[in-house]
Order: structure tokens, then sequence, then C-alpha cells
């Protein structure tokens, strides 16, 4: 019995199918639009304000959601920019009185946005966040925006990954899956 539960090619096998689900589950393979299916984004709600609005009701609203980024939209929804703490930091600091400054004066215009897309890779988004040096990426439908990306997402996702590739890794070196197996026959 207990050469079945420590037979070398038993183990060898599983060692192989879990190296191929390690590869398969890397986030080059991790699409935006599974972590949409599996609604494992905070951003799918996505928060908003005017442009008209000052930036200090807009940093209101981020303290209030804890966030780090709003969707600046018009009056008719339309997304016109993405305004960020980065921004309204930058303001203050810019400006002598930012009571009358709005959203729209200091936001990064829709034009100059870095927007991810369903079909883009999270290895497509960390790799545009890094050279961009931006945390927060809309995911747009046209005219409107369907979720926030954020780099907390991406971080989160390579974590859950290295912590199941780590259990796999401790289930081989212990050699438990050969040991469930054989139980199963």
């Amino acid at each position: 019995m207990l050469s079945k539960i420590l037979n070398p090619s038993r183990v060898n096998l599983i060692s192989k199918s879990l190296i191929y689900r390690h590869q398969i589950c890397s986030i080059s393979t991790i699409s935006v639009a599974k972590l949409f299916e599996r609604k494992s984004i905070r951003g799918l709600e996505v928060i908003s304000c005017q442009n008209t609005d000052t930036i200090k009701s807009a940093a209101q609203l981020m303290e209030k959601e804890k966030i780090g980024a709003v969707m600046v939209t018009k009056d008719d929804n339309t997304v016109v920019g993405i305004l960020t703490a980065r921004d309204v930091q930058q303001a203050v600091a810019e400006y002598d009185d930012v009571r009358n400054i709005k959203s729209e004066d200091v936001m990064t215009p829709r034009d100059k946005l870095a927007l991810a897309k369903k079909s883009d890779s999270l290895s497509d988004i960390a790799t545009i966040m890094m050279q961009r040096n931006i945390r927060h990426m809309p995911v747009m439908k046209g005219q409107y925006c369907e979720g926030m990306l954020s780099i907390k997402d991406v971080v989160s996702e390579v974590l859950e990954l290295e912590r199941k590739e780590n259990e796999d890794l401790e289930h081989i070196i212990t050699d438990s899956y050969s040991v469930k197996y054989s139980q199963k026959k």
C-alpha cells in the first residue's frame, strides 16, 4: 500500500499537472472580463462626480467611499475624465485657493485616459499601470464606464495566484495529492 501512495510516476504526473495549472493561471491569462464575471473587483460600482463639482466635494466623496479616484461625468452621465487623489493633491499644491476649483479643471480628460478593455489580461493592465505610473483604469463601453480597475485589484489577484501556487507546492512536497488519490481508489 505504501508503495502505491509514494509511487514516483504518480507523484511526477501530479507535479506536471500542477505546473501546467500554474502556467495556465498566470496573470497573463486572466482577463478583465473574468474578473467582472467573478465580481472580484471593487470597482464594479462606478463612483462618479459631475464635471462642475468642486474638487473639495469630489475629495469628500472619495474619502466617504474609501477610493482613490472618481469618474467625471457630464449631466448625461457620459464620461469626460477621471479625477484621482493625485490630481486633488496636485491642485492643492498648485493653487492658493482651491474652494472654487472644479473637477474638470484638474481631471485627466477622457482623450488622455489609459482605458482597459474586457479582453485585456491582467498582465496588460499591470504593464500599462507601471509604464504610465497610474493606479486606476476605467473599463469603458462606448461613452460609459462599466467598471474601474485599481492597482489593488491586480495585486490581489497576483497574491491569490501565489497563495494557490504555494499550496500546490506544499501538496507536492508533502505528497498529500498521492495520498488523496490513493484513498479515492
